[in-house]
């Protein structure tokens, strides 16, 4: 007889299988207490009980295998989504998607920049990326994660002025690394977890009335944000050390 296996290639029958197997042997043995002497019958009991926590132990393995590691990566970025949503609600928007196996941090009002300009000088946003940070260092101290700083700019070409930045990308990047700066200024220890990425433009240059600022218009595309996503290989590592 052959089992159809499902398409990620687990068996259904296993448990049935692993119980089939283990209360068999547990029967048979059971068969022979009543001509055995009270040695054999301790030691069929001690062999019974072995039994069963292997049994139980092979239903857990393949509970494990049934569930796979995106399942596990997802279970620990819920684990830490609510620690950071208390700790940061009154500055920045903490939005867990589980589709994409990552928690999204936003500032509310979003941390955004002057046109052209990658420095943050606004006292306020400043606080709050310090803020930011030391809730980071501490909530994410010793697990297996990354922070991608995700730096943006608005749709109008950048001239080149001959120095940093020479394009949209490189000032989007600088945008990222500026606010990566501000985290470490607070909590060094961040450094290892942080990932700097520049997005380049963002949005679409439309044709704007003339009563409309464009600096302020576009400001919506000019920001920076943060991803906490799993580092699978660091999470692979600690998941066997039963860390």
């Amino acid at each position: 007889m052959r089992w159809r296996r499902r398409e990620e290639g687990e068996n259904p029958a296993w448990p049935g299988l692993v119980d089939v197997f283990a209360f068999t042997l547990v029967f048979i043995m059971l068969l022979g207490f009543g001509s055995a002497s009270i040695e054999e019958v301790k030691a069929l009991r001690e062999e019974v009980a072995r039994l069963q926590k292997e049994n139980a132990r092979l239903r857990e393995e393949l509970e494990e295998c049934r569930r796979g590691p995106w399942a596990k990566i997802k279970d620990k970025l819920k684990e830490i989504h609510p620690v950071l949503r208390k700790k940061l609600s009154k500055y920045f928007m903490v939005e867990l998607k589980e589709n994409e196996l990552e928690i999204v941090i936003k500032g509310t009002p979003e941390i955004s920049f002057d046109t052209a300009q990658y420095n943050i000088d606004k006292e306020h946003d400043r606080d709050r990326l310090h803020y930011l940070s030391l809730v980071l260092a501490e909530t994410l101290s010793g697990q297996p994660f990354y922070i991608l700083i995700n730096g943006t700019a608005d749709p109008r070409t950048l001239k080149d002025r001959g120095i940093p930045p020479h394009n949209n990308i490189q000032l989007s990047a600088l945008r990222a690394a500026n606010v990566s700066t501000l985290l470490l200024e607070a909590a060094p220890g961040l450094g290892d977890y942080l990932r700097i990425v520049g997005l380049g433009v963002q949005g679409v240059e439309v044709l704007l009335p003339p009563e409309v600022n464009p600096d302020e218009y576009y400001r919506i595309y000019r920001i920076v944000y943060l991803i906490i996503k799993v580092d699978v290989e660091k999470f692979i590592k600690q998941t066997r050390s039963g860390q």
